[in-house]
């Protein structure tokens, strides 16, 4: 019998040494396979798309002004918005308007916050995404760049009008897909510091990627914000504040 007794008291201990050692192999394996949580990451410009696709053109001209010693009045030209294919004309103005860019604000709750991993949200788990970076600053040279690149004579002074305003939403939701939404308050001030014109630009993107991955939330945040662009440029009394001209119904 003690023979016997050997053998299963020896099989008992393989078979606690097996268990123990898959224990802590998953123990060490466990965090491997982990998702890194993405925080405190750059912000990086990675658009899927060229802004206004088709060759956009916007030419807008200061309004027409007069001569306060001979009483002349300079000839008046039209500028031209052209996105697309859309056109939109800015009636009455002569010579290039030169455009100043503000810094934006950051209006968020959360400003280092913008994006989320929700995939498995039922269950109580949500992955951040959050950026050591300015939001609204990086918005402000975005904004500045693609301006330039449709055809704005963008100044860093001594502008004819001033274009600033505000961050409001700047945030990618992955689910099944990824979904940017960038909402921009955007003000048009004359030198004096009348308003021209005020209104909103909202952009949103959507795309498939895998699962919480940087490449796509930087590819979907700056498809929205291009697209929060070309939707402000389509605006006609946008235009026609570029030119120095306050747009009907703009607020006080």
């Amino acid at each position: 019998m003690r023979p016997n007794s050997n053998r299963m008291a020896n099989a008992i201990l393989f078979v606690n040494r097996f268990v123990t050692i898959g224990i802590l192999l998953f123990a060490f394996a466990g965090p491997a396979h982990a998702k890194k949580l993405l925080q405190n990451v750059p912000l990086v410009w990675r658009p899927t798309t060229q802004i206004g696709s088709g060759g956009p053109v916007i030419e807008v001209h200061r309004e027409a002004t007069v001569d306060p010693r001979s009483g002349a009045s300079s000839s008046d030209t039209t500028g031209r918005l052209d996105v697309g294919g859309a056109r939109i004309q800015d009636m009455g103005s002569s010579g290039p308007a030169r455009v100043q860019i503000a810094r934006l604000t950051d209006a968020r709750k959360n400003p280092q916050v913008i994006g989320e991993n929700r995939e498995n949200a039922d269950a109580g788990k949500i992955l951040p995404v959050t950026t050591k970076d300015d939001v609204a600053a990086w918005c402000t040279d975005r904004l500045r760049i693609l301006l330039e690149q449709l055809g704005l004579d963008v100044v860093e002074s001594d502008g004819d009008v001033i274009l600033g305003g505000q961050v409001r939403r700047f945030f990618v939701a992955e689910t099944n897909t990824y979904e940017g939404d960038v909402g921009l308050k955007i003000e048009v001030k004359a030198k004096d510091g009348r308003l021209l014109w005020s209104g909103l630009a909202n952009g949103v993107a959507n795309r498939f990627g895998r699962s919480y991955k940087l490449e796509n939330y930087y590819e979907v945040i700056s498809d929205s914000l291009l697209d929060a662009v070309q939707k402000l440029v389509a605006h006609d009394n946008f235009i026609r504040a570029l030119g120095g001209k306050r747009a009907p119904g703009s607020d006080e």
